[in-house]
């Protein structure tokens, strides 16, 4: 059985509901929707970008023609995971997971991936 990336998506909301201030489930949250919202993105256009740093910009690239609203909304993501995942120093609040939350939701929903 294969696993479905918008079960990322199903676990970021649990976390954000149970994040206490800047800590590891909010960082999570904001580093999850952005992987749910990626792999959909890119498995929806069949995109096989080549592995390595620049496999998330081939992804973003392809929106940026084909559907700007997605890319918008992944490069908020991709925002949102930096701060998460490379800057200890700076605080994630749940704003931060709050945005995540729905521009993961808007891109899973316009993939047709959740209603």
């Amino acid at each position: 059985m294969s696993f479905n990336p918008v079960d990322f998506y199903k676990l970021s909301i649990l976390m954000q509901s149970q994040a206490t201030g800047d800590n590891a489930e909010l960082r999570s949250v904001l580093s999850r929707t952005y992987y749910a919202a990626l792999i959909c993105s890119r498995d929806a256009a069949n995109l096989n970008p080549p592995y390595g740093k620049n496999s998330h910009s081939f992804i973003i690239s392809h929106y940026e023609s084909a559907n700007p609203i997605i890319a918008n909304s992944l490069k908020l993501l991709r925002r949102n995971r930096v701060r998460a995942d490379y800057q200890p120093d700076k605080s994630c609040l749940p704003a931060h997971g709050n945005s995540s939350l729905t521009e993961c939701h808007k891109i899973l929903k316009s993939l047709n991936l959740i209603v």
